[in-house]
């Protein structure tokens, strides 16, 4: 038998202790039957066992091969290759460490990034089944049926429907109700009114906090069990029904010390008096991510610590968002169809029998029909994401710290080569003495993950710390909440690792390839030898990264002049020594009457503060993203769906107090303020109101505006100034103003010296008219500015910083390739100096060689930085 067959053989033996064995007694058998023929032909027993070891072959190199078949070769290997490679980090210290905190840098940065993203978006929510769960949008034709007098608008639903005239995830409740009563395809179906703003008490301790209003089937529909007590039951959700709660886990920790025997007992809201009857879980925050509701209550109990109308539950307002759990089985398509069909007979049957119906939108009934709106699906397997809004600048910031991680690349890569050019006679000495190519590309390979391994590591540990401070300037008032979730966990594990391996391919291979294309004859005679193609590619990845860097710094260049735009942008109003804070008199159950009395009162003593100019009130603050928009009908126009326009509700001396120009007419007086307050729809009402410039200009182009009356009788008797009354981008839009009542108020005071001064006297007026009222928000008006511009400063320092940070890396990346050029020419350079080259011609030649690939990257920079 041939020792080739043999081997063959051995491999097919299972187990490796009896393949041993089997070698063993093959080469016995072997040699003891070549002895035996060699004796039967007359050789003495030595001559006879040399013969027959040489007819089987070395006995060493059988077992070695053996041992080659059974033991895994290429674990040896890469133990060596490991020994090797740390050897060779701690011999090249400083390389090592500038390859592994560049590396650090990049892969923390995108490590905090998807830290971020991972929890406002890429969460499931954490309930049983997540992937069951399905929100209703409806979509409206353009121009088609349009049923709300208006609609709630929560965070975490797109609005936009391209080709649609409208769209939102809010239904109005007898849509609910007959939803509920038909679950053909659905386990349950539920319905969330939004948040509700209390004056909780408890123990006499007064606070105000945000909770929940949700529908009897929530936590059965999210599958939800209680920490302590029990969860809310559809009989809890009646009309009639004693009001009950379900606390919110920290809140319960934080303000009730996690006792299990407040279960049972009563807090008040708002003066009434509600039981709490269960704990939520932990990890439970309801259907809206990156929030931590203090409580939930049924839908029913808000007539407890609001006032509300019958129409609050009639077809004309919208205002919850309604979500169901599939059937196993069901698809979302059947389950569509269903609830369309249950939607349109639901508007069909209300239409019939409610004139008024249809008549919001100044739309006849006949014309149209409730088929011209639609129902859509949408997974609810994530949860509403509140922050939404953010996810277009994580996204960009992904994209950023993704293009700086390939700096870093590149940059390691150019440093590996400068590193290569010193290790060619080695390379070519390995060469030479048998070393295939795949074998040292494998053993710089390894090199490349150690450092992609150290790295990662590193940059994990700066990712927790990054990661938090993303969180609070990105998501600010969110922070705390989602500390505790931005610590690391397995998907960001996994992220790390793969960024790290991806990064170690990206910036080890091409150096590796390059490097062991090496001619051993001629490296080690010039020891060295041509580097040409390493050279190429060291030149290219510079112009590479440079192109990238510039791309960054531009695009940070625009993100500030952005912010700087902003800042210098006049809101229409004057923002200097304005002071607001927030007050809700309707949490104190009183009447209309007592409600715009006490307003009346609370301004009478804020203006007799020392310091107080004058002082009024709004609906809500300017420049914080709250805004009404109402249909409205003008005498004189045609105009069947009437104009869309935005709205405020303010109170005596307010274009005064804001700074805002009255053009035309008077400012608001105290007696607008005692006519009956308007409601959504102006027409349905007699007062006067004010109109903005741009409204007068567009709907008055040829006369006086003043004097004008809306169909209804709302008399125009003032034009103003045009503000900017949502954000600082917002564009000017026909905007209305109405004196209203001081139920729920923001007050403005306009002020002689520094407004943060005035707040203990503010306290303290308020205070000694309504003890048990809250003042709430107390900023001053810059304040709010600033705020508001948060994103965009947020954006404005993260892209600048990680803009010098990729700077910085391409210009380690262009002191490699210099490095490189100065060890692969250093015999060159004696020559030349030999021959009587100056120093200044040497630093010309090489300065040159290092510059030319950066200047070709920032003509490439410049062009991608104008499509960017």
């Amino acid at each position: 038998m041939s020792l080739r067959r043999f081997l063959a053989r051995l491999r097919s033996v299972p187990k490796r202790e009896e393949a041993e064995r089997e070698l063993d007694d093959e080469i016995r058998a072997h040699i003891e039957m070549e002895e035996a023929e060699q004796r039967e032909a007359g050789v003495s027993a030595d001559e006879a066992r040399d013969a027959a070891r040489r007819t089987f072959g070395n006995v060493m190199i059988a077992k070695e091969a053996s041992q080659d078949a059974w033991i895994f070769r290429w674990l040896e290997e890469l133990t060596q290759d490991v020994r090797y490679g740390l050897r060779q980090m701690r011999r090249d210290s400083g390389f090592t460490a500038v390859a592994i905190l560049t590396l650090a840098l990049g892969i923390g940065a995108n490590t905090a990034i998807f830290s971020v993203v991972n929890n406002i978006m890429l969460r499931k929510l954490p309930v049983q089944n997540p992937e069951q769960l399905m929100l209703l949008k409806w979509t409206s034709k353009p121009k088609g049926f349009y049923p709300w007098d208006g609609y709630a608008d929560h965070a975490g639903c797109d609005s936009t429907d391209p080709g649609s005239g409208n769209s939102n995830c809010s239904f109005s409740y007898p849509v609910f109700e007959n939803l509920r009563a038909h679950p053909k395809y659905f386990q349950s179906v539920a319905a969330w009114g939004g948040h509700t703003n209390v004056h909780l008490d408890w123990g006499g301790k007064l606070e105000s906090t945000v909770g929940n209003l949700v529908s009897g089937e929530y936590f059965s529909t999210l599958a939800a069990n209680p920490l302590v007590g029990r969860m809310l039951s559809p009989t809890d959700d009646q009309s009639g029904a004693e009001p009950v709660t379900v606390l919110g886990f920290s809140y319960w920790q934080k303000h009730f010390a996690g006792n299990p025997n407040v279960i049972g007992k009563t807090v008040g809201m708002n003066g009434a008096a509600f039981t709490i009857v269960g704990v939520a879980p932990p990890e439970f925050f309801g259907i809206q991510s990156g929030e931590q509701p203090s409580f939930w209550i049924p839908l029913h109990s808000r007539e407890r610590i609001q006032k509300t109308t019958p129409k609050d539950f009639g077809i004309q307002s919208a205002w919850l968002y309604v979500f169901a759990r599939l059937k196993p089985g069901a698809t979302l398509e059947q389950a569509r169809s269903e609830i369309e069909a249950i939607f349109h007979s639901t508007l069909a049957a209300e239409a019939s029998v409610d004139s008024a119906f249809g008549g919001a939108s100044g739309t006849p009934i006949g014309k149209l029909s409730p088929t011209d709106m639609s129902i859509r699906v949408k997974s609810l397997a994530y949860g509403l994401a509140k922050f939404s809004g953010f996810a277009g600048p994580l996204l960009m910031l992904m994209a950023v710290t993704g293009l700086v991680l390939l700096i870093a690349s590149t940059n390691i890569a150019n440093l590996l080569l400068s590193r290569a050019s010193a290790r060619r006679h080695e390379i070519a000495v390995r060469v030479s003495v048998g070393a295939g190519r795949m074998r040292l590309v494998r053993q710089l390979m390894t090199e490349s993950l150690l450092l992609a391994l150290i790295g990662g590591a590193t940059g994990m540990l700066i990712s927790i710390w990054a990661s938090r401070v993303l969180g609070s300037l990105i998501l600010s008032q969110a922070a705390e909440i989602l500390q505790p979730r931005l610590l690391p966990d397995p998907a960001v594990f996994g992220f790390t690792a793969g960024i790290a391996a991806i990064a170690a391919v990206a910036f080890g291979l091409g150096p590796a390839f390059a490097s062991t294309r090496v001619a051993p004859g001629m490296a080690l005679k010039s020891n060295g030898g041509n580097a040409g193609g390493s050279r190429r590619m060291g030149r290219t990845l510079v112009a590479f990264e440079t192109a990238i860097a510039l791309v960054l710094l531009i695009g940070a260049g625009m993100f500030v002049r952005t912010l700087v735009a902003l800042k210098t942008v006049n809101p229409g109003f004057r923002v200097d020594h304005l002071l607001t804070f927030s007050i809700v008199t309707d949490r104190m159950n009183i009447s209309d009457e007592k409600q715009l009395g006490l307003a009346t009162e609370i301004r009478d003593r804020l203006v007799q503060i020392p310091g107080v100019e004058s002082a009024t009130w709004a609906n809500a603050p300017f420049l914080t993203d709250i805004y009404s928009r109402a249909s409205l009908r003008l005498e004189g126009r045609d105009d069947p769906n009437g104009i869309i326009v935005d709205f405020a509700t303010v109170g005596p001396h307010f274009f005064h107090t804001m700074g805002i120009p009255v053009l035309e007419g008077r400012d608001v007086e105290e007696r607008d303020c005692i006519q009956r307050a308007p409601t959504a729809v102006p027409e349905a009402d007699k007062g006067v109101m004010w109109i903005n410039r741009m409204m007068a200009s567009q709907y008055f182009p040829n006369r006086n505006a003043i004097g004008a009356h809306t169909k209804g009788g709302f008399e125009i008797v003032g034009v103003v100034g045009d503000i900017k009354n949502e954000t600082l981008r917002s564009e000017i839009v026909p905007t209305i103003y109405w004196a209203g009542r001081g139920a729920f108020v923001s007050f403005e005071l306009r002020s002689t010296r520094d407004p943060a001064a005035l707040a203990a006297g503010i306290r303290a007026a308020v205070t000694a008219l309504a003890p048990n009222l809250l003042i709430e928000d107390m900023k001053t008006q810059e304040e709010l500015v600033q705020f508001a511009l948060t994103p965009q400063r947020t954006m404005a320092q993260l892209s600048s910083c990680f803009g010098i940070l990729a700077l910085v890396m391409t210009g380690v990346g262009v002191y490699g390739v210099l490095a490189y050029s100065v060890a692969r020419r250093t015999r060159e350079i004696a020559v030349r100096m030999s021959l009587g080259a100056m120093p200044r011609d040497i630093l010309r030649l090489v300065v040159r060689e290092g510059l030319s690939p950066a200047i070709v990257g920032a003509v490439v920079g410049l062009f991608g930085a104008f499509l960017a």
